[in-house]
């Protein structure tokens, strides 16, 4: 939403260039980096219309650069007072939007690939046992390693491989061990109520929860340096993208903590249960293996 492709044209390193449709956001600093990296020498911009995603950018351009910019003569009101048509409220509105959009879906597709702690949350779900402490748990977490990202910590945890090897090695263990756990489960009768419920404790859900989420190595490098990277890109609008990716995270382990919840009804066979062991399992030595073997840059 509001992208679009600004062209900055060349015929060769050095050389005189047209900036073409500098849109949204405010990408003036990526586009004089272009130009400083490629000794490029900007004589006009060219805008195709007056929208917004073509025209966002345009004021600091032409000033900074003192060049003309060209637009067909009915859109010329658009950059002539671009506050005074849409007003500064709606412009402030759109820019957080831009940030905050990008931050939801970027988080969500992070997110929603089965891992251990997808998998304990949904099993939790299917069990029916402390699932609002679950979801609030990673929820919490999520955005913790978000805003911590975005405020920088991505830039110190990439700068620690020791701190690094020593999550891993720790996560290889546990989820190790909850692998031959959830083996043990699928072979062990009566291990669940018809019900759905269990017996465990909130404080050994809560231990369990905490330590799939953060004895995870891949947790830091893709919320903590990943997104962090990826928001400090917006800038002074960053804040917005850590709150869309943060939203992403609530609204995935609701949905599959309680979505599972109301589908345990149909789903309190022993030979479910036992299926479901099998692939929590599998998943938890997967990622073990995966943690074991991955390098770590």
């Amino acid at each position: 939403m509001f992208a679009t492709n600004c062209w900055i044209i060349a015929p060769s390193e050095g050389s005189e260039c047209i900036i073409v449709d500098p849109g949204m956001p405010d990408i003036s600093h990526d586009i004089e980096m272009i130009i400083e990296q490629h000794n490029l020498k900007p004589v006009a911009a060219l805008l195709t219309h007056g929208h917004l995603d073509h025209t966002f950018s345009i004021t600091p351009l032409a000033d900074g650069y003192d060049i003309p910019a060209y637009i067909h003569s009915e859109d010329r009101r658009f950059i002539a007072d671009p506050a005074g048509i849409h007003g500064p409220q709606f412009l402030s509105q759109i820019q957080d939007m831009i940030a905050f959009l990008p931050g939801f879906l970027t988080g969500l597709s992070l997110i929603v690939a089965i891992g251990a702690q997808n998998a304990f949350v949904i099993r939790q779900g299917l069990m029916r046992s402390h699932v609002l402490l679950v979801v609030t748990v990673c929820s919490i977490s999520d955005a913790l390693l978000i805003i911590l990202g975005t405020g920088g910590l991505g830039r110190i945890v990439k700068s620690s491989p020791d701190l690094l090897a020593v999550v891993r090695w720790f996560g290889v263990a546990y989820l190790t061990w909850f692998g031959i756990k959830s083996v043990r489960s699928a072979f062990r009768e009566n291990q669940l109520l018809a019900s759905g419920t269990s017996e465990t404790s909130w404080k050994k859900v809560l231990a369990t929860v905490v330590a799939l989420t953060y004895l995870n190595p891949h947790v830091y490098l893709d919320t903590v340096i990943f997104l962090g990277s990826i928001a400090n890109q917006f800038h002074s609008d960053r804040w917005f993208f850590a709150l869309g990716a943060s939203l992403a995270s609530v609204l995935w382990f609701s949905t599959i903590g309680f979505g599972a919840q109301a589908a345990s009804r149909v789903m309190s066979r022993p030979i479910f249960w036992r299926i479901f062991d099998g692939f929590v399992a599998l998943v938890m030595f997967s990622i073990a293996f995966a943690l074991a073997v991955f390098k770590f840059n």
